[in-house]
């Protein structure tokens, strides 16, 4: 142990005579573990991380199946909803359909995506509304005169203000007037991209054959997703055998949700994980296939060293020593490099992806904080003190470490002889009295001390003979 530090000092100075290879094998380890870490990062934050939802387990879509025609996603009418909510394996089933309205303000017009729900959706994912409730069954019927929604949370600081005296006031949807009745909880995103909910009223209400809705369900405390099934397909015979015309050739199945939300991604993914570990891996190969050809450069060093008495695990333990503190610069470069990875990747199409990958905690709440202070600039996050014209042209230059210069807005020439640094003893370069010769006064000596000098000061103490 005691040889460590000195074993590092000589692996900095064997990688500083080698420049060249230091530079390849630190790029190359850059670029295989800067690739590797970014690609796990996007799958675990798309495939491996729980949705952020109470018990994500727990809640499933319900699907009808029709086998003669090949479809495994059919949608659900509401009796078949209406019908599935019954079951005791499930704690709630709701059914919606996503649309697009048009929300008027004083300053125009803009398009909000949104969804058609039977009920309370927000009681189906386990979560509470930040302000007001949630939909009921019983505003979703036709002939009901009241129009309700619940706004997201975005919507609502956005487009609302965050006023907290929002509930009951009326929101222009479509050219038409919606109560809010409460809003959805910070971070609530389904379907994907919704910023508002309304009850369904779609005029096919009562038919079977209507099936224009996709469902979400969540299971019940101590329920299984096998029984669930179970108990789901012998609702569907019993349905098939009442209602011959419309539900014969169809059946149910559940599907977690998470399944449901990357099944577009799953498998792409995971090649692309499986690649960059190949990847990896002929990294690793030609990093030691470096190591190997370096090494056989230094055998007179150490058969020189060997001759000297140094033994077999000393030997052993230095080039250990060196090749820890290759892998560590390499592996340092190539976090960063992963890092720039995934930001690349959010700018560009994380977008596009069914789940965003979650910012970095201290940073999200760093901008938050900015955006709460007055005159802070919306565009990058940051405060930004509002400051007039006469004070922006008269205030000290941050940049000089005294601060004792001002900014001036002149010719080249000015601007130069304003920079110029104060010296002591005399005034500024290219002020009024500055005649170029200006020194430092000489410094006197101490009385009866020849040779002695007086330090500098505004006051000076009597020194003692």
């Amino acid at each position: 142990m005691a040889q460590i530090p000195n074993d590092l000092r000589f692996a900095a100075r064997s990688l500083a005579r080698n420049p060249g290879f230091a530079a390849v094998a630190v790029m190359t380890l850059a670029l295989g573990i800067g690739a590797s870490t970014a690609v796990f990062s996007v799958v675990n934050g798309v495939l491996l991380r729980p949705l952020p939802y109470p018990d994500p387990d727990r809640v499933v879509m319900v699907w009808s199946v029709n086998q003669e025609q090949g479809w495994d996603r059919a949608g659900m009418s509401r009796p078949d909803v209406a019908s599935v909510r019954e079951l005791d394996a499930l704690e709630s089933v709701e059914g919606y359909a996503s649309g697009v309205f048009a929300l008027t303000n004083p300053e125009g017009a803009e398009l909000v995506r949104g969804a058609y729900v039977t009920g309370g959706i927000l009681h189906v994912f386990g979560v509470a509304p930040t302000l007001g409730r949630d939909l009921r069954h019983e505003e979703n019927h036709p002939l009901s005169a009241e129009r309700v929604v619940v706004v997201s949370h975005n919507l609502w600081r956005r487009h609302l203000g965050a006023d907290p005296n929002v509930l009951g006031t009326l929101l222009q949807l479509s050219e038409e007037s919606y109560e809010i009745v409460g809003v959805a909880p910070a971070g609530f995103d389904f379907p994907r991209g919704a910023e508002l909910w309304t009850p369904h009223r779609h005029p096919c209400y009562a038919a079977r054959g209507c099936r224009n809705l996709e469902a979400v369900a969540r299971l019940g405390n101590g329920a299984d997703l096998t029984q669930a099934q179970a108990s789901l397909a012998a609702l569907a015979s019993a349905l098939g055998e009442e209602f011959p015309g419309t539900n014969s050739q169809y059946g149910f199945r559940f599907e977690p949700l998470l399944d449901y939300v990357v099944a577009n991604v799953r498998t792409g993914l995971w090649v692309l994980l499986g690649a960059v570990g190949l990847v990896l891996l002929v990294v690793c190969a030609n990093v030691a296939n470096l190591l190997l050809a370096r090494a056989s450069r230094r055998r007179t060093e150490v058969g020189v060293r060997a001759a000297l008495g140094a033994s077999r695990s000393r030997l052993m333990g230095q080039f250990l020593v060196e090749n820890l503190f290759l892998a560590a610069i390499g592996g340092a470069a190539g976090m960063m490099l992963s890092l720039w990875l995934v930001d690349a990747f959010k700018s560009t199409v994380s977008d596009s992806f069914p789940r965003q990958l979650s910012p970095h905690r201290c940073g999200r709440r760093r901008r938050e904080r900015a955006r709460l202070l007055p005159g802070a600039d919306r565009s990058r996050g940051r405060a930004v003190r509002p400051q007039s014209r006469a004070s922006r042209d008269t205030a000290p230059d941050r940049r000089h470490p005294r601060g004792q210069h001002t900014r001036h807005v002149g010719t080249a020439r000015e601007r130069r002889t304003d920079l110029a640094p104060r010296r002591r003893g005399g005034p500024v370069r290219g002020t009024p009295g500055w005649s170029g010769a200006a020194r430092p006064e000489p410094r006197k000596t101490v009385p009866g001390r020849p040779g002695v000098l007086q330090p500098r000061g505004p006051t000076l103490r009597p020194v003692p003979a």
